[in-house]
């Protein structure tokens, strides 16, 4: 918003056509006073221009834009100062053939006797010295032909001088030729000839000095107030109000917001070298304290602290369960293999859901991780109690069998209940966060069961005599 720009960027911006943002700039930055134009530039860029622009073109229809081309055919004639016959100087100046051929010929057998044929210059000037003030050859002239022959000498000599006019002077010389430009048009137009022709390109307005630079200079001005109606400036007043709104969001007395968008995906080693790069242009171009956020600058922290946070939170959850295993069975042995066998569980889930290319968030795997193991530890104490207990009787493959028929109807109602209640909630069109974490528990938990009654009772075969022979001491 408060960023400078050149008149093209603000046009694009808007939707605006460039040459009437070039005019604001030039009278924002430059002047209409002190341009001049001579006449045959002026009316080529009435032609060329004024009539091809939206905000000139409701002003000239076809009967004015015909008049405006009548005016240059004139002064192309004066121009070139070629003599031209009777007939096309009629057609030029609006006049009856007749006259324009009795006056040819009068001036023929007067002064020159070559072919009936006259420049426009002067033809003009013959009407103008010679026949006028004469009684009794001015009849063929009334009053508004006469206004109009004196006023094309006018225009022709203009031409002939190729000296510039001012607006005003301008408009006094071509006034009673065309009915279509009056004193705010003619300068309106001088402003436009001089943001198009004379611009400066380093002339640049941020968005905000653009809108105040509407307000104070241009609604005000009464030139515009034929090209501006009250739909356009309530439009305007109501864009600055939006304006000034976003900028107090944007900056206030001691916070100021960046808003950044970028063509780089969420996450990827572009987007993490981004992220780095901008911390560093922070560090060295900000004095105070800031705070980059969004989803990238979120995934480059999380990518960044990951492995620290899931080792610490694998540490700590496998400390408190195994504490609390710890104090139930009186053993070391017994919670290091249910950690561990669970922990398995975790990983297994973690790698399958790589292999099928299935994304996780990163809070999805914290929380899984604890709940897994809070969760599914459960079965391992199940079938590790049965087992213990049946050995004090029976052997050790005796002791496996029996401790299968005792616990898995346990087991699988707890463990069948997880995954299938979490892997339907993951499959709902939830919200993609919770159908996430839903889908890993249920693949967790299946992990966990196949464990402990595929696995468990191996490892306790394993290591029956640590866990026997301590449990057996303890008793003695």
């Amino acid at each position: 918003i408060q960023t400078p720009m050149p008149a093209s960027a603000l046009a694009n911006a808007f939707k605006m056509e460039p040459s009437i943002v070039e005019q604001l700039f030039m009278l924002k930055f430059g002047t209409a006073e002190n341009q001049y134009m001579s006449m045959v530039d002026f009316v080529n860029f009435l032609l060329t221009d004024a009539v091809t622009n939206p905000m000139f073109a409701s002003q000239f229809d076809e009967n004015k834009v015909a008049q405006l081309n009548i005016m240059k055919a004139i002064m192309d004639a004066a121009v070139s100062d070629t003599d031209i016959g009777y007939k096309q100087m009629a057609t030029l100046l609006s006049m009856k053939e007749s006259d324009v051929k009795l006056l040819y010929t009068y001036r023929a057998h007067t002064r020159d006797k070559k072919a009936l044929k006259m420049s426009m210059q002067g033809f003009v000037t013959f009407v103008v010295d010679s026949v006028l003030p004469d009684k009794n050859l001015n009849s063929a002239f009334d009053e508004k032909s006469a206004a109009q022959i004196k006023q094309s000498k006018v225009l022709i000599d203009a031409v002939i001088s190729q000296k510039e006019y001012t607006a005003t002077e301008m408009l006094q010389l071509i006034g009673n030729f065309t009915d279509s430009l009056d004193q705010n048009k003619i300068d309106m137009l001088y402003l436009y000839h001089a943001g198009i022709k004379h611009g400066n390109s380093s002339w640049k307005l941020s968005i905000e000095q653009l809108f105040n630079h509407l307000l104070n200079d241009i609604l005000p001005d009464e030139r515009f107030a034929l090209f501006i109606d009250e739909a356009t400036k309530a439009t305007i007043l109501k864009t600055k109000d939006s304006l000034t709104q976003g900028i107090e969001r944007l900056k206030s007395k001691n916070y100021s917001l960046i808003l950044l968008d970028t063509s780089l995906p969420l996450e990827g080693k572009q987007t993490t070298d981004f992220v780095d790069t901008l911390n560093e242009i922070c560090d060295k171009e900000l004095s105070g304290k800031y705070y980059i956020i969004g989803n990238s600058p979120m995934n480059v922290e999380m990518e960044k602290g990951f492995k620290k946070d899931l080792i610490l939170i694998t540490i700590l959850t496998a400390i408190a369960i195994f504490t609390v295993v710890a104090f139930t069975f009186k053993s070391i042995s017994i919670p290091l293999l249910l950690v561990l066998i669970v922990q398995c569980g975790v990983y297994l889930t973690v790698a399958f859901s790589g292999l099928i290319g299935h994304s996780m968030y990163y809070i999805s795997l914290l929380m899984v991780q604890c709940i897994l193991m809070g969760a599914t530890i459960d079965y391992g104490i199940v079938y590790t109690t049965y087992y213990i207990e049946k050995r004090k009787t029976e052997d050790i493959q005796t002791a496996i069998s029996l401790s299968y028929k005792e616990s898995i109807h346990t087991i699988l109602t707890s463990g069948l209940i997880i995954v299938i209640i979490t892997g339907i909630i993951g499959i709902s069109p939830a919200d993609p966060s919770i159908t996430e974490i839903c889908q890993t528990l249920s693949i967790g938990a299946l992990s966990a069961i196949l464990l402990i009654l595929f696995v468990l009772p191996g490892l306790l075969a394993c290591f029956d005599k640590f866990i026997i022979k301590s449990k057996k001491q303890k008793q003695n």
